[in-house]
């Protein structure tokens, strides 16, 4: 069933996947890739509640996979509920603390996630520019483990302009460029 499943998966074929996959994890409950890759293509059909159900079953068979974690941030991001995105790629970190060789993609992942939700974060009204430096701080975090995410790039040009950095926003816009000639927020940050 796992395989067949992972089949429709390959052929991004998302909804016959998850029919053999949740087969699967009623099979065998122990199944942790089971439930990630049955999460996975709920995710893709952007039904992310079922997702973090899945995924949180994982977490409890196996606590120390940093992908999981990372994967229900993804999820609450899609339902733009930033702040509990965050709390889950805090947990990413701290599962990830010493294997951080191996899991530096999914600690740029983390550290984006964090900086997005202070971005989109409500103004501090006593210190406004608070969001904007926290965001920056993420990000340029997020960059250190994988520097060719294009979306860093733009958010940490958004933050620095906001904080009038106006030189570290032309230096991450044009980074963006570079990696897509065609994203319009880096066209119009420029």
């Amino acid at each position: 069933l796992g395989d067949i499943g992972s089949l429709f998966m390959n052929m991004r074929k998302w909804d016959k996947a998850a029919t053999y996959l949740e087969r699967r994890v009623q099979v065998d409950t122990a199944a942790v890739a089971g439930y990630i890759n049955l999460a996975s293509c709920l995710m893709q059909m952007e039904q992310y509640d079922k997702a973090i159900t899945y995924l949180q079953k994982a977490v409890e068979l196996n606590p120390n996979y940093p992908p999981t974690y990372i994967n229900i941030g993804f999820c609450y991001s899609g339902k733009k509920d930033f702040r509990e995105a965050k709390k889950w790629a805090e947990k990413a970190i701290q599962a990830i603390d010493t294997a951080q060789t191996r899991y530096r993609l999914q600690l740029a992942d983390a550290y984006k996630m964090i900086g997005l939700s202070y971005l989109v974060e409500k103004t501090d009204l006593d210190n406004p520019k608070k969001k904007w430096e926290d965001g920056a701080t993420y990000l340029e975090k997020a960059l250190q483990y994988k520097e060719d995410d294009e979306m860093s790039h733009v958010w940490l040009g958004q933050a620095y302009q906001n904080l009038q950095k106006r030189d570290l926003a032309m230096k991450h816009y044009k980074r963006a460029l570079k990696l897509n000639p065609k994203n319009q927020e880096a066209q119009k940050g420029v």
